[in-house]
């Protein structure tokens, strides 16, 4: 029966290109997002001895990042129903590479968390 559905339904091809490009910045938006903060253990050992702190401090730094994002998720997706995805997203990019930038210059373990 499903089979049967499926053939018989015809899907209109996509309204242009642009749907590929959409696709493929979304795409490496949530890898380069969910990368930053999944990848913290291969830096772990290297942060741990700079900052000096204890494995418990340190982990904090991704459980608050874990705690947080889900927030501003939430929050940022009403205000993009709102207003619009195009100004978070672009807002979000912003925020994400002065983060990226500022965390690089980091020198103390509190600012870093």
């Amino acid at each position: 029966f499903f089979f049967e559905l499926v053939g018989a339904m015809e899907l209109a091809p996509p309204d242009s290109p642009y749907g590929w490009v959409v696709a493929v910045s979304a795409a490496s938006a949530q890898f380069v997002t969910l990368g930053s903060i999944n990848c913290f253990g291969v830096f772990f050992e290297p942060l741990h001895k700079y900052f000096g702190v204890g494995n418990a401090k340190l982990a904090a730094v991704v459980s608050l990042a874990n705690f947080v994002a889900p927030l501003v998720g939430t929050i940022a997706g009403n205000v993009a129903d709102k207003y619009g995805v195009r100004g978070i997203v672009f807002v979000a990019a912003i925020c994400q590479g002065l983060s990226f930038f500022l965390g690089s210059m980091v020198t103390d373990f509190m600012t870093l968390l």
